[in-house]
C-alpha cells in the first residue's frame, strides 16, 4: 500500500516509532496493556488495547471489511470505551465516544464528491491514495468496477462525541491498519 501524504496523522504504535503512554484508566482484562497516543489531530483519542479481550471488549455491535465494533455499554447515550478488532497485529484499538460507527467506502464516495468546495482532510487524501492504488482511478474519481475490492479491506470509522453532536472524528481503516484520522 502507498502510504498516505505528509501531514497525515500516523495512529500504529509500530508504524509510527513512538512509544505509547500508558492510560491512566485501562479497560478491565487480565493482563491489558493499554497504550495511548493521546489526541490526534482534531481531537480525536486513539489507543492501543493490547489484552483486552472477550467480555472485557463489550458487544458486537457491527462488522465491515474484517474489523468488528464493539460497545462496552449499548444502552447508554453518553460518551464510553467502544473497542475495534481486526488489526494486523492482532491488538484491539480503544476510542471513546457516545456513537461510533463504520461508515462504507461507496457511501463516503457519493457524499464526499458531491461537497466539491470542501478541501481533502488526512482520511479523503489517505483515501484518495489507497484508491488510487486498488481501482486505478484518478482521485475524486469513482472506484468503479473494483469498489468490491477496495470494500473488503477499506472502511470508516465516525465517532460522536455525543449523541446530538454535529462535529465527529473519523477513523480510515485499511489492510489491517489505522491509516488517517481527522475532524
Amino acid at each position: 500500500m502507498t502510504r498516505p501524504a505528509a501531514g497525515l496523522v500516523c495512529l500504529a504504535l509500530a508504524a509510527c516509532g513512538t512509544g505509547g503512554v500508558p492510560a491512566s484508566n485501562p479497560p478491565a482484562g487480565g493482563g491489558a496493556q493499554v497504550a495511548s497516543l493521546g489526541p490526534v489531530e482534531g481531537g480525536a483519542l486513539f489507543a492501543t488495547a493490547c489484552g483486552v479481550e472477550g467480555e472485557a471488549l463489550g458487544r458486537p455491535i457491527a462488522t465491515r471489511a474484517g474489523y468488528t465494533l464493539h460497545d462496552t455499554d449499548p444502552a447508554s447515550t453518553g460518551p464510553r470505551v467502544h473497542h475495534i478488532t481486526g488489526f494486523a497485529d492482532g491488538c484491539p484499538r480503544r476510542v471513546t465516544a457516545a456513537l461510533a460507527l463504520f461508515g462504507d467506502v461507496g457511501t463516503h464516495e457519493v457524499t464526499r464528491y458531491a461537497a466539491t468546495d470542501r478541501a481533502l482532510s488526512p482520511t479523503d487524501a489517505a483515501y484518495e491514495s489507497i484508491k488510487a492504488e486498488i481501482c486505478g482511478v484518478p482521485a475524486l474519481t469513482p472506484c468503479g468496477a473494483r469498489l468490491p475490492a477496495l470494500e473488503a479491506n477499506t472502511v470508516f470509522v465516525s465517532l460522536y462525541p455525543t449523541i446530538d453532536a454535529e462535529r465527529h472524528e473519523d477513523l480510515l481503516l485499511h489492510a489491517g491498519e489505522v491509516v488517517a484520522a481527522d475532524r
